[in-house]
């Protein structure tokens, strides 16, 4: 992670291709112990086996990934591009974290008569149409109101995602494995994010944003 972050401030050197190499390794070196580990693994590689299971670690990287490298250059926008105020920035978010709240007890009852892949389908739907309507409508001069509606389909998209694919990792797990299950599918989602949070921010480092380089703020607002 400190590799892809901090990759562009050190011009990408060897030391860091180093650094994300000796990571990688480490990872690997990591799945090889547990797959040894007959006695009790941190991380049970059987669990895997279950393609439920296993769809479901990969699809919550995803969403992870996807909504934590959203939201790094949504706020740099909102305060770099628009001068909102950090407040003001995250009250942005109000409509996405409302709709997914009150939409989520609805949606749960609705996981335990559907199968959940016609629940999370058509909400990775919306998530990727509210992803490329929030890219097409952040210009400098924008509405706020704009804003607010890919954000708000955001929202509901998040509702039809989290219980659907949570409910759809552990299905299948017998009993005595269903606590690993559930911590490996939480550690991919935080993976996910830290991922996402770093490749975003090397990407924006990489572009020179406005908040990145100070003296083309002006030429953004122009």
């Amino acid at each position: 992670m400190f590799g892809l972050q901090e990759g562009n401030t050190y011009d990408w050197s060897l030391r860091i291709w180093l650094m994300i190499g000796a990571g990688l390794v480490l990872l690997a070196l990591f799945v090889r112990n547990q797959s040894r580990n007959k006695d009790e693994p941190l991380l049970p590689l059987v669990l895997f086996r279950d393609r439920n299971f296993s769809m479901a670690n990969i699809a919550i990287t995803s969403m992870g990934f996807s909504i934590t490298s959203m939201m790094l250059p949504l706020m740099f926008y909102a305060q770099g591009v628009r001068g909102l105020s950090p407040t003001g920035s995250a009250l942005l978010m109000v409509p996405m974290a409302v709709f997914s709240g009150v939409l989520a007890p609805f949606v749960g009852k609705l996981v335990d008569r559907t199968h959940p892949r016609y629940i999370a389908a058509p909400g990775f739907l919306m998530l990727a149409i509210s992803l490329a309507w929030l890219a097409l409508v952040m210009t400098p001069h924008v509405e706020i109101w704009e804003l607010l509606l890919p954000i708000t389909l955001m929202g509901i998209a998040n509702a039809f995602i989290w219980s659907p694919l949570a409910a759809t990792a552990t299905r299948n797990l017998p009993p005595h494995q269903a606590g690993a299950g559930s911590g490996i599918y939480n550690t991919t989602r935080q993976v996910g994010a830290v991922l996402g949070s770093a490749a975003i921010g090397a990407l924006i480092t990489a572009r020179c944003l406005p908040t990145a380089c100070p003296a083309r703020a002006a030429e953004w607002r122009a």
